[in-house]
């Protein structure tokens, strides 16, 4: 079957090619164009429009996929849509369909092989960490003690913003948060205080235990050629997941803090306690946590650069630069689980008309946007709604009032397709058309920005590939 239908992809890959390079796919009449060219055109878009979709069901197929590449179909229906003002419908609706599919094989592919990693991610991640440094491939004795130098200026910055970071997480403990446990409830009350400093206790106790380590192996090494710290930083990365709550709960700290300043008790206070420890203001101190991690990452893949590929300590570094990344992404993803699940509830408590629909239920289920369109009624005329974008679920409502809205319809983004529309006429509202295909039929929206309108699309065709995802990965 395989070697089938790839002589036919090969075959209608051709007959693509041949078909685009028709000056006359719109279906209008060019000028100076013959009638044999108008009849050619004609039999054309439909052979052209078979072909991209026969392609895009061969490429669920990931051994189809790499063929069709390797034929051309991708980048031959990429051609078409970057001139797809002068495409008939059937051929651009034809193109767009390929296209979103094809990304959706890709997805769907990369996500089967993650998922086969699991045996080997430790090796994978840490082999992925050298690579994407660049090492040059000669090292000449200059080259070599230049590297080795700026390696020695790198352990200096760990060590000397190391020992800043613990000073700072030690002055927000005894310059605030222990002296604000003073003051009366009115002032900052007890909550107020633990929602401000959420786990500083257990990052002043991780970093010390670092921080020493990392003094006690400078102090060692300091005669040789090179302080080596890979293994120092994998040890550090098994305990770095504690950040989740920290950062978590960065934006209700932030906020807090925010509501506490505008008490006049409490803005003598912080400003007493700042000059007296001569420190840096308590908001830029409750920032400085969340930019440690990625300075880890940018601090060893500077180490990594200026190695030579045999150096003793490269594999615990990249170990530990690898390690470290994947947690600054889990980090991320959880922040982002979070945001998602903050904005859920508070379009629970917008949508009037909700009641019974717990959109915070899944843990999995993301917010993407929210946003005003302007919707195609079925007599051609068109309306304001208000749509909600999530991983599963696109809701349409109308608004009612000042963040008030009335929940007119819900669809499923399991089976939806996104289409971009072509001009019909030089209004600028047309301009910004593009159709969603659901569940439930068809609907024409429209954006008030050409930008926007991209992002809309980028983001509903975003939902629908995760959604996918999620029912692939849940029923394997």
């Amino acid at each position: 079957t395989s070697t089938s239908t790839s002589t036919s992809t090969s075959t209608s890959s051709s007959s693509l090619t041949a078909s685009t390079s028709s000056s006359n796919l719109s279906g209008g009449s060019g000028g100076g164009s013959s009638t044999s060219t108008s009849t050619s055109t004609n039999e054309n878009v439909p052979l052209a429009a078979a072909v991209l979709n026969l392609s895009a069901a061969c490429a669920r197929d990931e051994e189809m996929r790499h063929r069709l590449i390797r034929a051309g179909v991708l980048s031959a229906a990429e051609q078409l849509l970057a001139n797809k003002n002068q495409l008939a419908p059937t051929l651009k609706n034809a193109a767009d369909v390929a296209l979103h599919n094809l990304r959706i094989a890709l997805d769907a592919n990369l996500a089967r092989r993650l998922a086969q990693m699991d045996a080997a991610r430790q090796r994978a991640l840490i082999e992925a960490a050298a690579k994407d440094i660049v090492v040059s491939p000669r090292f000449s004795a200059e080259t070599l003690a230049k590297s080795r130098q700026h390696r020695a200026r790198v352990v200096n910055e760990i060590l000397g913003t190391e020992k800043n970071y613990v000073e700072i997480l030690h002055s927000m403990i005894t310059v605030y948060m222990e002296p604000l446990s003073s003051v009366p409830e009115k002032v900052c009350s007890r909550d107020e205080r633990k929602t401000m400093f959420p786990i500083v206790e257990i990052l002043l106790q991780v970093h010390s235990v670092f921080l020493q380590q990392l003094e006690t192996r400078v102090m060692e090494q300091r005669q040789n050629a090179d302080v080596l710290l890979g293994d120092v930083f994998v040890n550090l990365a098994e305990v770095l997941k504690v950040y989740r709550t920290f950062i978590n709960n960065y934006d209700a700290a932030s906020n807090t803090l925010a509501q506490c300043l505008k008490r006049r008790e409490f803005v003598r206070f912080v400003e007493a306690a700042q000059e007296r420890a001569k420190t840096k203001n308590l908001s830029s101190l409750l920032i400085t946590p969340i930019q440690r991690i990625p300075r880890y990452c940018l601090l060893l893949a500077d180490l990594i650069k200026h190695m030579p590929p045999d150096h003793a300590d490269r594999v615990n570094c990249a170990t530990a630069l690898a390690q470290i990344e994947e947690i600054a992404d889990y980090l991320d993803m959880e922040k982002d689980k979070s945001v998602s699940k903050h904005r859920l509830r508070h379009m629970e408590q917008c949508i009037q008309n909700a009641a019974g629909m717990d959109l915070s239920e899944y843990s999995w289920r993301r917010f993407y946007r929210e946003g005003p369109l302007i919707l195609e009624t079925e007599k051609k005329s068109s309306e304001y709604v208000y749509l909600y974008l999530l991983t599963d679920l696109l809701l349409l409502t109308t608004q009612k009032g000042r963040r008030k809205f009335r929940l007119r319809n819900t669809y499923s983004t399991e089976t939806m397709a996104v289409f971009n529309l072509p001009n019909e006429s030089d209004e600028e509202l047309d301009r910004n058309a593009f159709q969603i295909l659901t569940d439930k039929g068809s609907i024409v929206l429209y954006t008030t920005k050409p930008d926007e309108k991209t992002e809309w699309m980028d983001d509903l065709r975003a939902a629908t590939i995760a959604n996918k995802k999620r029912l692939g990965a849940a029923s394997s």
